[in-house]
């Protein structure tokens, strides 16, 4: 598994990728509405993320999150037991 640091990182990116904002900007535990991700952007967070870490994530995944660090709980929770 992935050090936390270095999932924490890449959900910095994709959350900036998806939200259009530099990754300076993205605190992870600001809401996922404060840092900009609607329903589409969910969609688009989740794609990312998916190829970036090479794991499947729950379809359910925008419905369960939070803030920026449950998305980096749900990644870990991801690599622990992979679905792809």
């Amino acid at each position: 598994m992935l050090p936390l640091q270095d999932i924490r990182t890449g959900v910095v990116t994709a959350l900036a990728r998806t939200t259009d904002a530099p990754e300076t900007g993205v605190n992870l535990s600001g809401t996922l509405d404060q840092l900009g991700v609607d329903s589409l952007a969910f969609l688009r967070l989740k794609l990312i993320l998916e190829k970036t870490f090479g794991v499947g994530l729950p379809d359910d995944f925008g419905d369960r999150l939070a803030t920026g660090n449950d998305v980096v709980a749900c990644v870990a929770d991801a690599l622990k037991s992979p679905v792809l």
